[in-house]
């Protein structure tokens, strides 16, 4: 058989290949973690590599390059900043078990664990990390596309993610010295927790978009419990994470959000909540931006223009190598106050603007404006990401609106907004704000909660008060499906501004 070598983290490895194989197809099947945000359908170009085979070095897409004897392929593994930070506000809960368990959030790009000492609720260690499901796609809709275009693809998914978390909790047990099983409690949304069952997710994809299965008997399944899902698309971190935070049991209205492949929001009285969820798309975390990535070292997380300059910090201090979904936030608030992108999203070229700033900005083919971040220009920022931005901030925007409408509720009357989740833990508020991704009127009332699905699941571990309270938050969930909503698509349009002239 044919073989390939992989210069990985400046370390050599052998894998072999069969006839017609793409190296992406190659990678997947030995674990190896490159970006796929498209699930390698050529349209994202986040999975380039340098190639080096019959003494030529070039770079090319790894999911359109066939697979050759003897070339030499070089990546370099990033390790992603993932938000497994929490604080558990629910005080109702006590711990009432014994033991220890491994609590598990289940995302679409991150996969965090923390063990449990079940009769304290002490948190003995936690580790994190993206999910090796990423290779395969960046969102859930990739994810099942793959499950129904590959025979055994739902089982490859499955246990992807079986070993990693084995693995994860061994690495814990060891170094806690602890040698009994840990009971294990999943939550994650409701396609992740799907997959990982080895329950088809296909039907969420389709409308009604109705899952075969919501996790709400307290079964326990393949030696995993999980967390109750409401919909297809209100899956069990959103439980979890009205759990945590104690939401549930408001007597003032209060808005909580989780924000990153998809947006779920809830608004939470003390009568009912209501739910909906957003395609947001993968603009919050850098997928689906030119020179967009993940939260990995030498991401771009933070800038600002001044005085035609960008002055910006990337994780880890590391040469900049993109920018991730906080730092896309900011850039675009930064270049709306200077007047570099108008009130309809326009990235307006040199031209059209009284103020020079220089090589700063230049003008693709199309006659919108092109704005270099990096001094050696190979990070920019492009016209078609402003309008990916704008997708994502206006369904956002219009499901916090019509939850208000229909809850008969205005912003004056929410007590507070909770920002669930690792995007929402490093956003800067009033960028967001600025945006128009989030009322004006809220701005003052905007909480980072942190991993709030990690935070229940810790929870629903140690008690059988918050595992009872995570099927009457499920009971007590309305969800909303905003494609069918009346007025979503008229509320999206007036959304998509970034401010009104």
């Amino acid at each position: 058989m044919s073989s390939i070598c992989l210069i990985y983290n400046n370390r050599p490895i052998e894998l072999k290949f069969c006839e017609g194989e793409t190296i992406l197809q190659i990678f997947q099947r030995n674990g190896v973690k490159l970006p796929a945000p498209c699930g390698g359908n050529g349209k994202c170009g986040k999975c380039n590599v340098d190639i080096t085979h019959c003494e030529k070095k070039y770079s090319a897409l790894a999911c359109k390059t066939s697979a050759e004897n003897g070339m030499t392929v070089s990546v370099r593994e990033s390790s992603a900043l993932i938000c497994d930070r929490f604080t558990i506000l629910n005080t109702a809960c006590a711990p009432d078990a014994d033991g220890f368990g491994l609590a598990v959030d289940l995302g679409t790009t991150t996969l965090a664990v923390a063990l449990i000492d079940l009769t304290s609720g002490k948190i003995l260690g936690i580790l994190s990390e993206t999910n090796p499901q990423s290779t395969y796609g960046a969102d859930v809709i990739s994810r099942i596309d793959y499950i129904m275009q590959n025979p055994g693809g739902l089982h490859l998914l499955s246990d992807l993610v079986k070993n990693r978390i084995d693995t994860m909790c061994v690495e814990l047990c060891r170094k806690h010295h602890i040698s009994a099983n840990p009971k294990v409690f999943i939550s994650g949304n409701t396609t992740m927790q799907s997959i990982l069952a080895e329950i088809s997710p296909e039907s969420i994809a389709k409308a009604p978009f109705i899952p075969e299965y919501l996790f709400d008997d307290g079964k326990t399944i393949n030696a995993y419990s999980f967390a109750p899902c409401v919909s297809g698309y209100i899956g069990g971190d959103i439980t979890a994470g009205i759990l945590a935070s104690a939401v549930y049991k408001t007597e003032k209205p209060v808005l909580f959000i989780d924000l990153g492949t998809n947006g779920e929001m809830a608004l939470c009285t003390s009568n009912a909540i209501l739910c909906c969820s957003v395609a947001s798309g993968p603009a919050f975390e850098g997928a689906g931006i030119v020179c967009g990535t993940a939260s990995v070292n030498g991401a771009i997380n933070h800038i600002r223009l001044s005085n035609s300059q960008f002055e910006y910090t990337t994780i880890s201090n590391d040469a900049p190598i993109g920018i991730c979904g906080s730092g896309i936030i900011e850039l675009t608030a930064s270049l709306i106050e200077c007047g570099i992108i108008d009130g309809s999203g326009w990235l307006q070229p040199p031209d059209e603007l009284e103020y020079d700033f220089g090589e700063l900005l230049s003008e693709d083919d199309a006659g919108n404006g092109l704005v270099y971040i990096t001094a050696d220009k190979s990070i920019f920022f492009t016209a078609r990401d402003v309008r990916q931005l704008q997708l994502a901030k206006a369904a956002v925007a219009a499901g916090i609106e019509i939850l208000l409408s229909e809850a008969g509720l205005g912003t004056e009357n929410i007590y507070a907004l909770y920002l669930s989740g690792g995007f929402g833990s490093y956003l800067d508020i009033p960028s967001a704000v600025k945006l128009g991704m989030f009322p004006t009127a809220l701005s003052d009332k905007i909480i980072s909660i942190g991993n709030s699905s990690l935070a229940g699941t810790a929870l629903a571990l140690c008690s059988s008060r918050a595992r009872s309270d995570l099927s009457d938050i499920k009971n007590k969930c309305k969800y909303i499906e905003l494609s069918t909503h009346k007025d979503f698509n008229v509320l999206f349009a007036e959304h998509m501004e970034f401010y009104k002239d």
